[in-house]
């Protein structure tokens, strides 16, 4: 099992997985040794700290990818080839190595930067206004919860009504 790792995708990102011919042709793809992980790790690690393609993930997240970072510079240290590592070391491995796709691919898509240009209330003038995905879906998500909680109160009879 070969370590590879998706240059022009979400850079940082790990992609590991048995080498394949597809492997070998696909453009952008380079092999990763597990003595390069430890740069392939800082990175992430740097682009964790305050940068904007993932400034919408969560605490609790960042931990997660952090931990299995760490753990996975663990299994690699001393290892020449990912083969060399045992069968529950290599599923742990790749365990870690999709959590942490998984979830810097998610934090990457909610800190996308969205701009639209709108009309102010009253005025012809149109302001651009920029949030992030995630800022979107709450601001979205709040509005619903208000229109939902609005309905309810208006069901309820008064008292003494």
């Amino acid at each position: 099992m070969n370590l590879t790792f998706k240059l022009p995708l979400l850079a940082g990102l790990l992609c590991f997985g048995a080498a394949s011919a597809a492997d070998e042709a696909a453009p952008g793809v380079a092999k990763l040794e597990p003595a390069a992980f430890l740069q392939v790790k800082a990175q992430i690690e740097e682009e964790l700290q305050g940068n904007e393609r993932y400034k919408e993930i969560e605490v609790k997240d960042r931990e997660r990818v952090l931990d299995a970072l760490d753990r996975m510079a663990d299994m690699l240290q001393g290892a020449s080839s990912v083969q060399d590592l045992s069968p529950n070391d290599r599923a742990q491995l790749l365990t870690d190595q999709a959590l942490v796709n998984t979830v810097l691919t998610q934090a990457a898509e909610d800190s996308q930067l969205i701009c639209s240009r709108e009309q102010k209330v009253g005025t012809r003038f149109k302001t651009t206004v920029c949030e992030t995905v995630a800022q979107r879906r709450e601001r979205n998500e709040a509005a619903r919860r208000a229109l939902d909680n609005r309905g309810r109160s208006t069901m309820t009879p008064l008292p003494g009504g």
